[in-house]
């Protein structure tokens, strides 16, 4: 049984060659993605559900999806081999925890292996053997940026309450940096990656019944920043103390 499916009016998609990057650019109108192992009658099926504003809805796309796919042989490799840009207005998105982790999954299976010994330049594959013993590690970084989504996380799938935060903007990103050295050819260096998530003015309700009842900030908004910061890559197999 298929996953999940997903329905948009209209896709452009625009892809550019270059010697240091291949980027792709992609606009995405009325996106609608459902958990195909819920109900149809099911509230929480739709989990991304996006309709375009303006006059001509049907050609107004409210989703931009920019990649960057760079080339680790080029002399301006910024250190990652993909970024990925993606913004989005007054999109409803639902969080169940037993399908997010169904996704995680199944989007695993598309990351590329990691580069092979071979494929670096031969000034650092003998530094990549010592240091390493093992090939270096797909890596990227990534911005999200939500303007006035709704945020609706449930009890569970057939649960009636529900978490809802309204938020004026919610921004994810990472950032990817060494530690106790510069490079992987520095002894001890730690390549860590920084998750950071904003929620920007938002508040906060409880649903029963599907319909918004109890607030749980009256009469204000607020803001919270959340760092996750974990090792991408150690040496010593451990993080710096």
């Amino acid at each position: 049984q298929p996953l999940f499916d997903c329905h948009m009016d209209d896709l452009t998609l625009e892809m550019r060659g270059k010697s240091a990057a291949t980027e792709i650019a992609i606009a995405l109108g009325n996106l609608c993605m459902t958990d195909r192992s819920l109900p149809e009658d099911n509230a929480y099926r739709h989990f991304i559900d996006l309709k375009s504003s303006g006059d001509n809805s049907s050609t107004t796309s409210q989703t931009h999806v920019d990649v960057l796919m760079y080339n680790h042989l080029s002399s301006t490799f910024p250190g990652y081999e993909y970024d990925i840009r993606v913004k989005s207005d007054n999109v409803k998105v639902i969080v169940v925890y037993a399908f997010v982790q169904k996704l995680l999954g199944f989007f695993s299976g598309f990351l590329p292996p990691p580069i092979p010994i071979s494929a670096l330049p031969e000034s650092e594959r003998n530094a990549e053997l010592l240091r390493r013993g093992e090939p270096r590690p797909f890596t990227m970084v990534y911005t999200v940026d939500l303007t006035k989504p709704e945020v609706v996380v449930p009890r569970s799938s057939a649960s009636q309450q529900a978490l809802s935060l309204d938020v004026e903007l919610l921004r994810a990103q990472n950032s990817l940096e060494w530690t106790s050295g510069k490079s992987h050819r520095d002894f001890g260096s730690v390549f860590m990656d920084t998750t950071k998530v904003s929620l920007v003015q938002f508040s906060m309700c409880i649903r029963d019944q599907h319909e918004k009842r109890s607030s749980m900030m009256p009469g204000c908004k607020a803001s919270v920043d959340v760092a996750i910061r974990k090792p991408k890559w150690d040496a010593n197999g451990r993080a710096p103390g």
